[in-house]
């Protein structure tokens, strides 16, 4: 922002100067060869010269004057309704979100429950047992009829091969466990039942299950922990011990189709690493704290969006589909919180563009920090193929995502403190007119407004700065403190005002009456000079308008002030005169006391010669500085011979005219105010002694 003012602003001390200019008039000349006694005597003044003078009639076509219709006092009013302007883009700029990203491990993943059984016929263990165990057994199963089941002597029953499970090639196990069911369907108590399980060619056993004392037709299970173990889908099981007291003299029935049935079920199995078939699961979910970033301090509580999007990749190395659902529960569009559901393709990048055009973001609903935060909600399942896929707990899905062409209708929040500096600028200022008139002139009551027309709904302080300069090195300061700006209250409304400038809060009389060849205008914005007061908003189409204003009332005082009027002079009215008065007849209605000087020229208008003349008083002045009566006087100046020679070879005159107001007794000098109806009334006559022979002889 650049503050400028108008030369025009000094016209104040130009046409003060111009409204004392002079418009001569010889209003007859006269040669005292043709004068007669009877028209003509000594001691008579001829008049040479008349000077009305009226202020109206100087000013009249002058634009930038302001004349009062009432009391016809004058000033310079100057007005420049563009002089400055603050843009959004100085107040709060969000610049290009950094982008996120995150990555959902799939971890230890749930599978389906499996199973698998087999059955130990009777004639089956028959052949794993000891020959005399065997042979008991076998001529029990012959009688066909009920008769006591013989001891089984602690042995091992044999190997035994499971089906094959369908559900995974082979996994890794983190946690969960297998189950083992043991139904005896032999005619006798099982007093011990040892099984191992193993994969199919590997020596190490999986787990052992222990059954004890199991009643014909009656079940046990047992469990074993499965965590940390690599199973293949090919299982044997061995029993490694089984013994029985057999029924003593009890008899049954001993059949070689009577079966021990054993069964193995997973439970509550997640897996590591393997091929196997997953169901569809929910595998992760992550919530980000996104810290929306702003060009400073700023703490944004909301922003209603006229264009933004969100835009997400995702890049998968796990083997199944993936279902994405994005949840931005802080943004709304059309009063509704955005959600998207994305799928991702096995091994496949996508990316997806969430449109947030017409939303609004609440940045307040994280309550570690009411301020900025977007929770951004990425929740993935798996979505199985029912197919066997080489799966890692490492396998993930990388999702990145930031914010991109971020515009604002509205922002609402604490915008910071920020001091914002208003760049130098310098005029410069064609006075040489007015130091010509040499001597001072007090402005003694100049204003200038800033008019604010304002829709940023944040305090902000302004330090004007200006400093008006001599080419002598002279300066003064404006020193003006710093005002606080108008500002609204109240989104989607301004407020306007002005901050003023007069001589009980700056030197600004000072600084115009210097009066200075360049004027240097600087400055300082501070937003929120105070610290956060509450809730700051803005909009897209928000600005800080400066307008100025400058009053500058034609009040002052003046000292030793000079102007002077040259007019066409016939010096032959002095040929022939011994002795010779000017005499000055005034009425003075302005408030200045004047000293003439009066000088004569020669035809190339040299001087010839020239006299001061006597003191013209002002006109009364009162306590408001208004002339409420004129000052009359006659004085006369008497010319020696020599100045009556020169003046009779003299074709100019010219008449200057040093003013001042008058002293006070404290020795300052009385401020007046000035008016188009004050006037000034002269006539310029000499009084004359002839040498009458000279005059006479010889007509």
């Amino acid at each position: 922002m650049q503050f400028t003012s108008h030369q025009r602003l000094w016209s104040v001390g130009c046409l003060l100067v111009a409204s004392m200019l002079l418009t001569g008039c010889l209003k007859d000349k006269y040669n005292p060869a043709k004068f007669r006694k009877p028209n003509w005597e000594p001691g008579i003044g001829i008049p040479l010269a008349t000077f009305n003078i009226s202020l109206a009639n100087i000013l009249k076509n002058d634009s930038t004057l302001t004349i009062d219709s009432l009391d016809k006092s004058v000033r310079v009013v100057f007005r420049n309704d563009t002089l400055a302007e603050q843009s959004v883009g100085d107040i709060l700029e969000i610049p290009s979100q950094d982008p996120t990203s995150t990555t959902l491990k799939l971890g230890v993943v749930g599978i389906d429950d499996f199973g698998s059984s087999q059955t130990v016929l009777l004639s089956s263990l028959l052949n794993n047992l000891d020959p005399v165990t065997g042979n008991a057994i076998n001529q029990g199963i012959a009688l066909g009829i009920p008769t006591p089941f013989p001891p089984i002597p602690t042995q091992a029953g044999g190997n035994y091969t499971l089906p094959s499970i369908s559900a995974f090639s082979q996994v890794t196990f983190s946690e969960g466990s297998l189950n083992f069911t043991l139904n005896n369907g032999y005619p006798t108590t099982l007093d011990s039942v040892v099984m191992e399980l193993r994969n199919v060619g590997s020596p190490t056993a999986l787990g052992i299950a222990r059954f004890g004392n199991v009643l014909p037709g009656t079940q046990q299970i047992k469990s074993i922990n499965l965590a940390g173990q690599t199973m293949s889908n090919n299982l044997t099981f061995n029993i490694t011990k089984i013994s029985s007291a057999g029924t003593g003299t009890t008899t049954v029935l001993i059949q070689g189709t009577q079966a021990l049935s054993f069964s193995i079920t997973g439970d509550s199995l997640k897996v590591v690493n393997g091929i196997v078939k997953l169901p569809s699961q929910d595998f992760s979910a992550d919530t980000t704290r996104v810290d929306f970033a702003t060009g400073g301090n700023e703490e944004l509580y909301g922003i209603d969006l006229s264009s933004g999007n969100i835009n997400f990749s995702f890049s998968s190395t796990i083997a199944e589909p993936i279902e994405v659902r994005i949840s931005l529960p802080s943004i709304s569009v059309g009063g509704t919180p955005v959600t998207s559901v994305i799928n991702i393709p096995p091994n496949t990048p996508v990316s997806q563009n969430i449109n947030l055009a017409g939303g609004t973001i609440d940045l307040t609903t994280d309550a570690q920090q009411a301020f900025n935060i977007i929770p951004v909600i990425v929740q993935a399942s798996l979505v199985s193929s029912n197919t066997l896929q080489p799966i890692d707990s490492s396998n993930g899905l990388t999702v990145t995502y930031g914010f991109g062409n971020i515009a604002f209708d509205n922002v609402r929040g604490y915008f910071g403190q920020k001091n914002i500096q208003i760049e130098e600028s310098t005029l410069d200022l064609n006075l040489g007119f007015l130091k010509d008139l040499g001597g001072s002139i007090f402005l003694a009551n100049p204003k200038i407004d800033l008019n604010i027309v304002n829709s940023i709904g944040a305090p902000i302080r302004l330090t004007l700065n200006m400093v008006g300069k001599t080419k002598t090195g002279q300066s003064e300061s404006l020193n003006a403190p710093a005002q606080l700006m108008p500002y609204p209250t109240v989104q989607g409304t301004s407020a306007s005002g002005a901050l003023t400038y007069n001589r009980n809060n700056s030197r600004l009389p000072f600084l115009l009456s210097l009066p200075p060849d360049t004027l240097t205008t600087s400055g300082l914005i501070v937003l929120n000079p105070n610290g956060n007061q509450g809730p700051n908003f803005i909009s897209n189409t928000s600005s800080i308008k400066i307008g100025m204003e400058a009053d500058l009332p034609f009040e002052l005082s003046a000292s030793d002030i000079g102007f002077g009027d040259t007019s066409d002079f016939d010096g032959a009215v002095f040929e022939g005169l011994v002795r010779a008065k000017l005499r000055f007849k005034s009425v003075n209605e302005f408030p200045f006391d004047m000293v003439m000087q009066v000088t004569f020229l020669d035809s190339v208008d040299a001087p010839l010669d020239s006299a001061s003349a006597p003191l013209v008083l002002s006109g009364l002045v009162d306590a408001n500085g208004r002339v409420f009566a004129p000052s009359n006087g006659i004085s006369e100046l008497e010319l020696s011979p020599s100045a009556i020679a020169k003046a009779a070879r003299a074709k100019k005159m010219i008449i200057k005219l040093r003013m001042s107001t008058s002293s006070l007794p404290n020795g300052d000098r009385q401020v007046v105010k000035i008016y188009t109806d004050y006037k000034l009334r002269m006539t310029v006559g000499v009084e004359v002694v002839a040498r009458v022979g000279d005059l006479l002889g010889g007509n």
